[in-house]
């Protein structure tokens, strides 16, 4: 069921009004000419058209009084249409901003998302670099540094270049692309060949 005081209601019924209206206005009028023509002869002194005339001023007294009933509720009417009007707009809004902030947690996640991954980005880096100087002080001299960080790059860029800042870093030829994936895959496979071939070589010569 309709709500009897929302805007669309309330624009239903100023236009019932309305044609309320102009159906007394036009009556108003036809008995505003029918007086003027039995004017002269009242005020002759025809009895009949005396007669007439007082019927007519007194349905024109009734017709202006339903003519003021109507503009009064016209007036309200339109005073409740713009309060209608405003608190539907209210209404309206509020499950706007609802729903934004609800994009807003997403934006929000989204960013806070980003700032762990960086954070994460960073740390794994330098225990990579920390690892890498183990493996080296351990005799383990693959990958070299040089290599990790020119690979490195490459993968970073790649994986950058998917991003929405994608324009701020320099593109990469196809062949020049790499992910860590692949990377770190490669580079375990070396490094566990030659702690293996190492600790053979040392066992070797405690024998």
């Amino acid at each position: 069921m309709a709500d009897e005081h929302s805007a669309k209601m309330i624009e239903a019924t100023l236009a019932l009004l309305e044609h309320e209206r102009n159906k007394f206005l036009d009556r108003q009028a036809q008995h505003a000419d029918k007086r003027r023509a039995l004017a002269f002869d009242a005020h002759a002194g025809d009895a009949e058209a005396i007669k007439l005339l007082d019927q007519l001023q007194r349905e024109a007294v009734e017709l202006q009084t339903q003519i003021d009933g109507i503009n009064d509720a016209i007036t309200e009417g339109q005073r409740r249409l713009v309060l209608a009007r405003a608190r539907e707009r209210q209404e309206q809004n509020g499950i706007k901003a609802e729903a934004l902030r609800q994009v807003l947690g997403r934006f929000t996640a989204a960013g806070r998302e980003l700032e762990n991954a960086l954070t994460a980005l960073v740390r794994s880096s330098r225990e990579m670099r920390s690892a890498l100087n183990d493996l080296h002080a351990g005799g383990i001299h693959f990958p070299r540094h040089e290599v990790i960080e020119g690979l490195g790059y490459r993968a970073l860029a790649t994986e950058l270049r998917k991003t929405i800042w994608a324009n701020h870093f320099r593109p990469l030829g196809h062949d020049d692309r790499r992910n860590f994936a692949d990377l770190i895959a490669s580079w375990s496979t070396a490094i566990e060949r030659a702690i293996t071939a190492q600790l053979g070589e040392r066992t070797d010569e405690a024998a």
